[in-house]
């Protein structure tokens, strides 16, 4: 085991070497409110499963911001770097918005070769915060600089009329998070151009994602890839139910909590594990050997 700092190393993680597939490894991040805890548990299978894996932190991990904006996809870069010269081809994977930074990352640097989504948005959007003034700057930049962003219009007067006006459209205090992605205009210049990722693709989503909308941005996604001239591979699973918690470890103890807003039925979640552990078994191969 490898742990890595921020002052010495440029991002915070810890890397877990298996010997499943030598040479590939995953860069694997976790979703909105996960420290390492969380995070480790989320991936855990993948190591479990024999695959060498780095656990990368790109905020709330001791030594990193705990606020959610202008978060840098240098992290991810820096741990690919690092694999790329340990002799590790890399995959990156993520879940929920670990999913969305995933597929941003691996869009923007050319070490990453292949990229996992599990139920991630397609569109990078304003940071957030729920006390004080809006930041009003991008949840992610890059060298710098920001990431063109799209905006949520139901909290631009405020939290308390954004509940107010969700209730008026009949919108329940579990639908809120999805509502407000729905009632969002998504400026082209914020989308995650996930064709320019140089390597295989696998993304996953429920038929109905009950925390935001990620069965509409795969099905964008999905259409995106499927007209561009990438000669890598794409692997859409659309799994039939209504959840968020598709390919995460079992959470147990404190996490009870975060499987239950998140709607995790562990036979579903326990398929969607073995799927991405089969596509990782093939990642990378050319495509008339899987």
């Amino acid at each position: 085991m490898t742990e890595f700092t921020l002052e010495r190393d440029g991002f915070v993680g810890v890397f877990y070497p298996g010997t499943r597939r030598p040479g590939r490894a995953v860069l694997y991040v976790g979703g909105a409110s996960c420290g390492r805890k969380m995070t480790i548990a989320m991936g855990r299978y993948l190591a479990d499963a024999g695959f060498s894996v780095l656990f990368l932190g790109f905020y709330l991990w001791d030594g990193l911001s705990k606020d959610m904006w202008r978060i840098p996809v240098d992290y991810a870069e820096r741990a690919a770097q690092w694999l790329t010269a340990h002799g590790y081809e890399v995959c990156m994977a993520g879940a929920s918005t670990g999913g969305g930074y995933t597929l941003l990352s691996a869009s923007l640097v050319p070490e990453i070769r292949g990229a996992i989504g599990m139920c991630p948005f397609d569109h990078v959007f304003e940071g957030m915060k729920m006390l004080g003034k809006a930041p009003h700057c991008s949840v992610y930049q890059f060298h710098g600089r920001e990431i063109p962003y799209s905006h949520f219009d139901i909290v631009k007067d405020g939290w308390p009329e954004a509940f107010r006006t969700a209730r008026r459209a009949g919108v329940s205090l579990a639908g809120f998070m999805r509502y407000g992605y729905e009632s969002a205009f998504l400026d082209p210049a914020s989308r995650i151009r996930v064709e320019d990722i140089r390597g295989d693709i696998l993304l996953t989503t429920a038929r109905y994602d009950i925390m935001w909308p990620a069965d509409q941005a795969v099905q964008r996604m999905e259409k995106v890839l499927r007209e561009s001239s990438r000669e890598h591979r794409l692997t859409v699973k659309v799994y039939d139910a209504k959840t968020h918690g598709l390919g995460v470890g079992e959470l147990g103890g404190g996490t009870k909590l975060a499987m239950r807003l998140m709607g995790i039925r562990p036979a579903l979640a326990q398929q969607a594990r073995q799927d991405i552990i089969a596509w990782l078994d093939h990642w990378g191969e050319e495509k008339e050997t899987c």
